[in-house]
């Protein structure tokens, strides 16, 4: 009875095959073959009779017209994609005869252009078809695609303005990485960077002419690509035969990555920052792209002592030439910066209202704020003068420490605060005055210890939590964060230990003394609790001890060994 039914289901099917078999080459059309299950695997084995039928010019252009052009409104929704779906598999089988053919002439090229040549909203269904076979055609044949796209004068802005479409950000991903090849590469990059793309691109963070969010958040991904993968591609590209005394931040750069890097484009970014005031979609992804680029410096690189000194001295240079040129921007607009972290705009205006109603809301530290606080700390790991007197000048430490115990509950935000005053207290002045002037010498230091009085705010915060937990109540986040703060602020192994100790004696005695008293009753032992391992023994050491005995307990350098490891494994993306 199974074979039966099993007889009668397989004799109804056909294949590919059979429709071959039962037409001439010439008469055969698209829709029988669709219609087919094995179409696709069909065209992957590269059948010979069935390549012969793809590429005539009338099947060739049906299927281009099938991945750029809506279906009709009457075909139901489970199959309204169907034959797109399956013309776009069989268009990317990476068949030689079926790419050549599309860049033999302009019409395939056209037809698949032609889906942004609109004002309406793209399908993104069909957009991503079309992002995927061009992106085949790139790599497989791209002097003919290059050669087109420079022909095509209107296709860069034609395309951009369909940038709120994922797919629109991957074709161009796709038209700077499809290919191996370093030179074409850097021949594309070249081209786009001779349009002003990346110009045209930042243009849309600019929220008083593009106040979509889906513009803001894949120009500032599409600019982040670029930037990581051009950083990426060149470092790769040094050899040992470079003269390390040679390198720039330039060396092996393609166009975009120096426009990039190019002081006017930092401009750019911030101009649009500061006029977006009321986006915070705006803000946050021009703050994203600011600070994306030192994120995007390997650590890591294999090969011999030669390539590795090599990469780390390029990466050097990189890094402070981007610096000084982030100095150079930011500095005067540090009093804007400040405004926008004290008063951010807010993505919902209904949180708002629902805000003044409720403390919890009110509360609420914002996307805007948590990027802003960690440009501020990025910025003050520099080291650089002309910064730190800007943020001394703004305030913008004393802002950031009041958030700091008025939002007892964003962990995020804490963090951030507490590397910039952990940056803050390891920052040494590169010029010490005769004698030693902390107001001179280091103010932000001196802002930090004095005007914002953090030993008293600290041991202030930690009162109230503790009685706050007498009465039942749990733990507040920040206090971790206080603990850790308090341990640098009285470690002698802070580099800033002396100006400290100088600072300490602005103070008024009284503060001085229950400070002392507080590190050594709270902190301390709450810190040497903390430092001990789980179960008295570090993890490394117990595994020794299992494999060598209890003598490897002793091995030096065991634990040293055990977090070198740990910190060189790679982040979570």
């Amino acid at each position: 009875m199974f074979w039966s039914k099993f007889e009668s289901m397989t004799a109804k099917e056909s294949s590919v095959q059979d429709v071959l078999l039962a037409h001439e080459t010439e008469s055969v059309t698209l829709a029988s073959l669709l219609e087919k299950e094995d179409c696709i695997q069909e065209t992957k084995a590269r059948n010979p009779q069935l390549i012969k039928v793809l590429v005539r010019k009338d099947i060739l252009l049906e299927m281009v017209n099938l991945i750029t052009k809506e279906p009709p409104g009457e075909v139901d929704a489970k199959n309204r994609f169907k034959d797109a779906t399956v013309s776009c598999e069989m268009l990317n089988a990476d068949v030689p005869e079926m790419t050549e053919a599309l860049t033999q002439g302009p019409e395939y090229l056209d037809c698949l252009l032609d889906i942004f040549d609109t004002t309406e909203t793209l399908n993104p269904i069909l957009t991503s078809f079309v992002t995927r076979t061009f992106g085949l055609l790139i790599a497989r044949r791209p002097n003919e695609v290059l050669e087109y796209l420079s022909r095509k004068e209107a296709f860069l802005d034609m395309t951009l303005k369909h940038l709120n479409v994922t797919a629109v950000t991957d074709l161009f991903i796709r038209l700077i990485t499809a290919h191996e090849n370093d030179a074409f590469r850097y021949k594309m990059c070249e081209w786009l960077n001779g349009q002003s793309f990346m110009e045209k691109i930042v243009a849309f963070l600019d929220a008083s002419k593009t106040p979509d969010s889906d513009y803001h958040n894949n120009s500032a991904q599409l600019i982040c690509d670029i930037i990581r993968f051009s950083r990426e591609q060149q470092l790769q590209q040094l050899k040992p035969e470079d003269d390390i005394n040679a390198l720039t931040p330039e060396t092996y750069a393609n166009e975009l990555l120096k426009t990039a890097d190019s002081e006017a484009f930092i401009g750019l970014i911030v101009s649009n920052l500061i006029r977006s005031v009321s986006s915070q979609s705006a803000i946050v992804q021009c703050l994203t792209v600011l600070g994306a680029p030192f994120e995007f410096i390997p650590v890591n690189f294999e090969g011999n002592n030669e390539q590795k000194a090599l990469f780390s001295e390029l990466s050097l240079r990189v890094v402070n030439s981007r610096i000084e040129r982030y100095s150079q921007v930011l500095s005067p607009v540090i009093p804007q910066l400040r405004d926008i972290l004290v008063d951010p705009p807010v993505r919902n205006a209904l949180i708002t209202e629902l805000a003044k109603g409720d403390d919890a809301l009110a509360k609420r530290v914002g996307q805007v704020r948590l990027h802003l606080i960690r440009l501020v700390a990025l910025l003050i790991s520099f080291g650089r003068s002309q910064l730190n007197r800007a943020f001394f000048e703004s305030g913008i430490i004393l802002v950031a420490l009041d958030m700091l115990f008025h939002f007892q509950w964003n962990s995020f935000f804490h963090a951030q605060v507490q590397n910039c005053v952990s940056l803050i207290l390891r920052n040494t002045p590169s010029v010490l005055s005769d004698p030693p002037n902390a107001a001179v010498d280091h103010p932000l230091l001196h802002q930090l210890i004095v005007t914002g009085q953090i030993h008293k705010r600290i041991m202030t915060a930690w009162a109230s939590n503790t009685e706050a937990e007498k009465g039942g109540k749990p733990r507040r986040v920040l206090m971790g964060h206080l603990l850790l703060m308090s341990v640098e602020l009285s470690s002698e192994q802070t580099p800033n230990y002396g100006l400290l100790q100088l600072l300490l004696s602005e103070l008024d005695a009284d503060i001085v003394q229950e400070w002392r008293d507080f590190i050594a009753t709270q902190i301390r032992p709450q810190a040497e609790i903390q430092s001990k391992c789980l179960a008295g023994i570090h993890p490394l050491q117990q595994i020794l001890n299992i494999i060598h005995g209890p003598a490897a307990v002793r091995l030096p350098g065991a634990v040293a060994a055990f977090e070198y490891d740990a910190a060189s494994l790679p982040s979570n993306p």
